[in-house]
């Protein structure tokens, strides 16, 4: 398959399955897939090793996470500890981002989020 071609999307989703099907733990976390997007919610530990396994497992796949693309949100009453926890990777810790078409983090920034739109 090359980019553009009409069943790229369908040929990436099939071949992507075995990753997202080894990822999965529902006892731990919550994933979310949207097309070569990854998202993850969980306590931050667990949240850490999915990462790690994602980064381990997902090359396997043809998945190249990026770390350092990527984004944390957290409360900001956990932003220390967050960091403390997640220094040795690459990640962009924020108390809000967008998130597939919406946006996570408090209304005031939200708010603010909105009017830069």
């Amino acid at each position: 398959m090359t980019q553009g071609d009409a069943m790229a999307m369908l040929v990436y989703g099939i071949a992507i399955l075995p990753l997202t099907k080894k990822l999965k733990n529902l006892e731990k976390w919550k994933q979310n897939w949207y097309a070569d997007d990854s998202a993850c919610l969980a306590k931050f530990k667990e949240l850490k090793e999915w990462l790690e396994l994602l980064i381990l497992e997902g090359p396997k796949y043809g998945y190249f996470p990026e770390p350092e693309k990527s984004y944390l949100v957290v409360h900001p009453n956990l932003l220390d500890e967050a960091k403390l926890l997640f220094k040795d990777i690459q990640i962009n810790i924020v108390t809000g981002h967008w998130f597939r078409g919406g946006y996570v983090g408090s209304a005031a920034d939200c708010q603010d989020w909105c009017r830069k739109k």
